[in-house]
């Protein structure tokens, strides 16, 4: 049996001007909508908020949401309306863009709302802990900051038997929910390997390249040397902001579903 040779490239610009940039505008208009993602007081997520207040759960989701699709609108804008065709950055924008929709979906999935809360909280607790290691050289009041909002938390997460206080002490990474994001889809979606794939070109690693890039071979001075050209193409582009465009859709899905009452 001859193997399926997979979508053409006439097919792959088809999926990309008819689908793919017009579903990334829509979410972008969607995130600019002020009166878009409202919370019904009553909702789960509704409830979420109350036991989570003043760290929101609705909130951390929504500033996911809306760093998952500007990454994703600035890959749409880079290659479709200025029209370059970079090998690493298109990879690099949907990564940060897949990074911030796995963190909104590891935030909504759980069905128990003492996970859902402390998972925001956790989130929160990261956020402090970076800004922390970002600007306590130029921030003389950096120490005192984090420990009053680490102590918030505490006391957040201690109104309710239901969320685990302990969690807030472990470091949260993108891997981890990444890996969620992976294990709670569809398989199809493949978010790890994806995500990998466009870390390796976000640290300019070899390996990406390699198994991802067009190759184009030069002789050199040196027989046992070859100059190597990597390039980038539209199928390729179109696969990655695919996978990301589908994991912000979970998300919107998730969000709508727990927001309403």
């Amino acid at each position: 049996m001859t193997p399926d040779p997979g979508p053409t490239d006439a097919q792959f610009k088809l999926i990309w001007d008819r689908n793919l940039c017009p579903d990334i505008e829509k979410l972008m208009a969607r995130m600019d909508d002020l009166n878009d993602f409202r919370v019904h007081p009553k909702s789960w997520l509704g409830t979420d908020d109350e036991w989570a207040d003043p760290f929101q759960v609705s909130h951390a989701v929504k500033q996911c949401l809306v760093a998952a699709v500007d990454h994703l609108h600035a890959c749409k804008v880079l290659v479709a309306d200025a029209g370059a065709m970079h090998l690493a950055a298109p990879a690099s924008l949907v990564r940060g863009s897949l990074e911030s929709a796995a963190a909104g979906f590891w935030m909504l999935h759980p069905k128990e709302r003492g996970a859902r809360v402390v998972r925001a909280l956790q989130w929160h607790a990261q956020d402090s802990h970076d800004e922390h290691v970002a600007l306590s050289g130029i921030n003389p009041n950096a120490d005192e900051k984090k420990a009053v909002r680490t102590a918030r938390l505490l006391e957040v997460a201690g109104r309710h038997t239901e969320v685990d206080a302990g969690v807030l002490k472990k470091r949260l990474n993108s891997t981890t929910m990444v890996d969620y994001a992976d294990q709670n889809t569809r398989d199809d979606l493949k978010v790890l390997l994806v995500w990998r794939m466009c870390s390796g070109f976000a640290h300019g690693r070899q390996w990406a390249a390699l198994s991802w890039g067009l190759r184009e071979t030069f002789p050199t001075a040196d027989p046992d040397v070859l100059a190597v050209k990597f390039t980038n193409d539209l199928s390729r582009i179109v696969m990655l902001a695919l996978t990301a465009t589908r994991l912000i859709d979970e998300v919107v899905k998730l969000h709508a579903k727990r927001s309403h009452r």
